[in-house]
Formats: structure tokens, C-alpha cells, sequence
């Protein structure tokens, strides 16, 4: 072979199997070739020296490059001749994976570290939040079973509206429209409404005016007139006003029975009239105040003694009436009347 490269590849080549050369060239040329740790050396067969010489005559130098090589330790030879030759020709092949491998296990232990923090770090949020998420449920649990417990226990029927439609309803609107919750939710409240209500107006009208009201978040009352199933009528006082409802806006609607308030607004409005119809069948003046002198009322006799009819004189005073000295003499009799607490009868000029 013509060098140490050519033989070198060769055996890289696998053409030869056994070559001699010596170490440095073998480093240096298998190193190159990446082929270092597929080689093994063996003791060596020859063994070269190296010799110095200096000029002829030139005892002084030979003198000095002794004195040198004698001043070399044998621990410094070693140490030159392992910087000049190198170490074993290739490295067995553990020994080439061992350093990236030692890398690789500590980052990973080091990732494995850094995920088990995570986690833990992880676990005690999740569990924060979830003691945390536990104990909102806990209360809003707490508030929708007192919210439901005052709902079905109120003494007023009580409806929740999406639009006009009912979507629950309490036990006391099952009662008061004598219906069960599955047939009132679903329904309207133009559904059990007559065409016109009391006043005149339509029920479409009024129950629109409300719903317009009560959806800008001004609550509203009104009395209005229901329908039972039978068609029979049923006087309510209706309270609509916006609620959130499972997250919803919908409509409150808080119905109160006024049927017997009614009627007894209308047997009193009945008495009334009766009893008007009586005095006013009287010839005799008759009127009634109250202790300030204010009149609550009178017949028609008297009205046209005053000259006034009997709403014009209603809620007014002697003074207001009659002339001051008139008034005064009413009203000195009035406080008489009013200090012995007895039955008086007065003939009166006017």
C-alpha cells in the first residue's frame, strides 16, 4: 500500500483483514473513516526507536538536550507520550452511548420530577376548586330548596312566565284554578281570560300593556278576571314583574283571589245606593260630617237648600259653603254637639 490512508481504507474496505501501522496514523486515519471502535490492536509486533542528534562539534547542545530529557519525570513522560499517541484505538460501543444515555436519564428524571410537581401542584387545585364548586352547589341547593319550600307554601297562587306561556307553578295555583300543574303548564293567560275585561277594554289590550311593562323591569298590579274550566268568572289581583329563573329572564306572576272582596265591594256599593235612595226619598235635610266638619255626604233636600249638589258639597266644609256667619253658627253647634255627646235638635234660620 502506498500509505497508511490507503491501508487504512482498505481494511475500512474489509479487503484486508490484519494490518500493521503505527498508532498515531491508526487514530488519526480509522477516526476519520468513523470506523475506530470496529478495530482491536494487539501488543506490537516491532518496536521503533527514536534517536536525537546535534551538529558535529557541538558538545554544548548535547549537553543542554540531556540535561533536559534527564529533568522529565517518568509521571510527565507518560503524561507527553498520552497527549502525543492518544488513548485505545476505539472505544467499545456501551462505552460510546453511555454519555448521551446518562444525559438522557437525567432529563428524563428531571421531566419525571417536573410532572409529578405538575400533577401534584394540578391535584391540589382541582381539589380546591372542586371543594370550592362543592360548596357553591351545596348553597345553591340550599337556596332552591327554600326557594321551592316558600314557592308551594305561599297563600297566593304564584306563576312563572316565559313570554305568556307557564313554564311551573305552584301547588296554590292548582287549587285556585282548580287544575293540575300538567294542565296549567303549557297554558296562557289568555287562555282563562274573557274577551273584555270589567272595565271595557279588550283582555289582549291590557294583558299587552302589562307584559310591555313588566318585561322593562317595571313591575305592575292590576285586577283582572279570569276564567275557571266551568267558564265561571274568578276576580284576581294579578302582580307581574321580571325575575331570572334558572339562569332565564321570565315573568313573576303573583295572583291573589279578590272574588269575595268583590262581592263585598258590590253588596256595600248596592247598600250604599239603597241607603241614598231612602234619604233621598226624605224631604227632611239630612247630612253627616266628621268630627272636622267635613261632609261625607247628604241627601238632595239639602243640596238644594245649599245649592249645591251632593258631589259638590262632598268633602267640604260650613266655610266653604255658606257665608262666615252661617258657617260659624254650624260649626259652633257641631263642637256642642260633639262636647255633650247627646242628641240635639236646633231650629235653624238660613
Amino acid at each position: 500500500f502506498p500509505s497508511y490512508e490507503s491501508q487504512v481504507k482498505a481494511a475500512v474496505r474489509q479487503e484486508i483483514r490484519v494490518l500493521c501501522i503505527d498508532k498515531p496514523p491508526a487514530y488519526y486515519f480509522f477516526n476519520r473513516e468513523g470506523s475506530a471502535d470496529q478495530f482491536r490492536h494487539t501488543p506490537p509486533l516491532y518496536v521503533g526507536e527514536f534517536h536525537w542528534a546535534v551538529a558535529k562539534g557541538r558538545l554544548d547542545l548535547k549537553q543542554v538536550v540531556e540535561s533536559g530529557f534527564a529533568k522529565i519525570s517518568p509521571e510527565e513522560r507518560k503524561a507527553i507520550e498520552k497527549r502525543w499517541l492518544g488513548e485505545r484505538l476505539g472505544d467499545p460501543p456501551w462505552l460510546r452511548y453511555s454519555r448521551p444515555l446518562a444525559y438522557g436519564l437525567v432529563v428524563l428524571g428531571l421531566l419525571i420530577a417536573s410532572l409529578f410537581v405538575w400533577s401534584w401542584m394540578l391535584r391540589r387545585q382541582v381539589a380546591g376548586r372542586t371543594q370550592a364548586l362543592t360548596t357553591t352547589l351545596n348553597s345553591l341547593r340550599s337556596s332552591e330548596e327554600r326557594f321551592r319550600t316558600l314557592f308551594e307554601q305561599a297563600n297566593d297562587a304564584i306563576f312563572i312566565m316565559r313570554g305568556e306561556t307557564v313554564v311551573d307553578c305552584n301547588h296554590r295555583a292548582e287549587t285556585l284554578y282548580r287544575l293540575p300543574r300538567e294542565r296549567l303548564i303549557g297554558s296562557t293567560v289568555m287562555a282563562a281570560a274573557p274577551v273584555v275585561q270589567p272595565g271595557g277594554r279588550t283582555s289582549a289590550e291590557v294583558l299587552g300593556e302589562m307584559f310591555t311593562q313588566a318585561q322593562s323591569g317595571q313591575p305592575i298590579v292590576i285586577e283582572w278576571r279570569s276564567l275557571l274550566s266551568d267558564g265561571s268568572p274568578l276576580d284576581v289581583e294579578f302582580s307581574l314583574s321580571r325575575i331570572d329563573y334558572a339562569g332565564e329572564a321570565c315573568l313573576q306572576a303573583i295572583v291573589r283571589d279578590i272574588t269575595e272582596r268583590k262581592r263585598n265591594e258590590t253588596k256595600l256599593a248596592d247598600n250604599q245606593a239603597t241607603m241614598m235612595a231612602l234619604i233621598n226619598s226624605i224631604p227632611d235635610l239630612i247630612f253627616y260630617k266628621n268630627p272636622d266638619g267635613v261632609y261625607l255626604g247628604c241627601n238632595d233636600a239639602f243640596g238644594e237648600l245649599a245649592g249645591h249638589s251632593v258631589a259638590e258639597i262632598t268633602h267640604k266644609t260650613d266655610h266653604e259653603l255658606f257665608p262666615k256667619e252661617v258657617a260659624d253658627f254650624f260649626r259652633t253647634k257641631d263642637l256642642e254637639m260633639l262636647a255633650s255627646l247627646k242628641k240635639q235638635a236646633n231650629e235653624e234660620w238660613v
